[in-house]
């Protein structure tokens, strides 16, 4: 009898290791916001100089240190006022970057790069997966001449058979104008050319910016295609490309933060679920919140991807001015993606100073989910244990 409880205990310990290093695992991920100044993106002048605040969010119940650093091609011109913030569970801390350009610098579009990286505090967590952050200011010097960049979209389509609008957006970098813009848009099935148009033309002025477009008549089965430009009117060489889909492509928002507390910066926490079996890259997510919506507080963040069916967290911070009325405000996420938009109606409940907030679903939804999940599994073994045990009595 002893052995055959030892066999049991052995066994079920086995079965159940996975599950146990999956509770562990989701229960000790680390994550770290970063936010994004409003003004972030100026013309070149000789001597350009410019101070941008930036603040840097724990959203985890520990303390974490989080490291700053610059980069970019940008980098010898940029200086940081802190290179380390010691933040304490859901801490907030703010520092200073100062851009001072020379004189002159190359023609074209720089960058400074700012990260913020955690870094675990010894002793408040078990394993960790940390993370980094990335913002960025950026300097644009025109070029001497015509001088474009571009950005293809191919907005997907849920419909086999239903024309295509490629649309090139051309940026003209250069002093003169460009006085007829084009572009020439081939569609690939892997490496396999299945079509071809040519866009409307237009004037892009100096430092001016167009959109070109075309209508393919489309009829490709349901899939993952590639499209690539190549456009002409400039001095230089440019070309861009663009992934789109053919077929049902969708994205749902299954949890978010609804509560926000006047006079705070809040986290806004939300899960997303790509319902395509192919990567979406370079998602982006803006809210807005307020009497009017669109005339009201508005937060966005870093680009990020969305992998096939699997839930992605994404924490966002939104400031809610102290003046503000509590109450109940509508909302908007307005999410992009393949080229396209899709918008999702919100309310949020904005609480006075000092009340209590109740733990975001969203931001506990993985972790609980997790847990609940375990268990389940966990009582499931044991029955399919029993019930074998039970079985092989009864034949003896």
């Amino acid at each position: 009898m002893g052995r055959f409880k030892n066999a049991i205990g052995i066994r079920t310990f086995r079965l159940c290791l996975p599950v146990l290093i999956v509770c562990i695992l989701a229960s000790s991920v680390l994550a770290v916001g970063i936010s994004i100044p409003q003004d972030y993106k100026w013309e070149f002048m000789p001597g350009f100089e410019k101070a941008v605040g930036f603040r840097v969010y724990n959203s985890n119940p520990v303390p974490v240190n989080i490291l700053l650093s610059l980069g970019g091609d940008l980098y010898q011109y940029g200086n940081i006022s802190e290179d380390m913030l010691q933040l304490g569970p859901k801490g907030v801390g703010s520092f200073v970057v100062r851009l001072k350009l020379p004189q002159d610098i190359e023609p074209g579009v720089h960058r400074l790069t700012v990260t913020a990286h955690e870094q675990p505090v010894p002793g408040h967590s078990m394993l960790t997966a940390t993370t980094a952050v990335t913002a960025y200011l950026q300097i644009t010097k025109p070029y001497t001449g015509r001088w474009l960049t571009a950005k293809l979209y191919v907005p997907s389509t849920s419909k086999e058979n239903e024309p295509l609008s490629p649309q090139v957006t051309i940026e003209n970098l250069g002093d003169e104008e460009a006085p007829d813009v084009y572009a020439d848009v081939t569609f690939y099935d892997g490496n396999t050319s299945v079509g071809k148009v040519q866009t409307s033309r237009m004037p892009i002025a100096a430092r001016g910016t167009g959109t070109v477009s075309a209508l393919w008549d489309n009829r490709l089965t349901p899939g993952v295609y590639r499209a690539d430009a190549v456009v002409y009117g400039g001095q230089n060489n440019v070309t861009a490309d663009a992934d789109f889909f053919v077929g049902t492509l969708d994205v749902e928002l299954l949890n978010i933060t609804k509560v926000l507390q006047v006079g705070h910066v809040n986290p806004l926490v939300f899960t997303l679920q790509n319902r395509w079996n192919n990567a979406l890259r370079g998602v982006r997510a803006v809210f807005m919140v307020g009497p009017n919506v669109t005339d009201g507080w508005r937060t966005a963040g870093p680009e990020f991807t969305l992998y096939p069916w699997e839930p992605v967290t994404q924490e966002y911070y939104m400031n809610i001015p102290p003046v503000i009325k509590p109450g109940k405000y509508p909302g908007v996420l307005e999410l992009t993606f393949a080229g396209g938009t899709k918008k999702f109606a919100l309310e949020f409940d904005i609480i006075p100073d000092g009340s209590a907030v109740i733990e975001s679903p969203a931001k506990v939804s993985g972790i609980t989910n997790v847990v609940r999940l375990s268990f389940i599994l966990l009582l499931v073994i044991i029955a399919i244990i029993y019930y074998r045990q039970r079985r092989k009595e009864r034949m003896k």
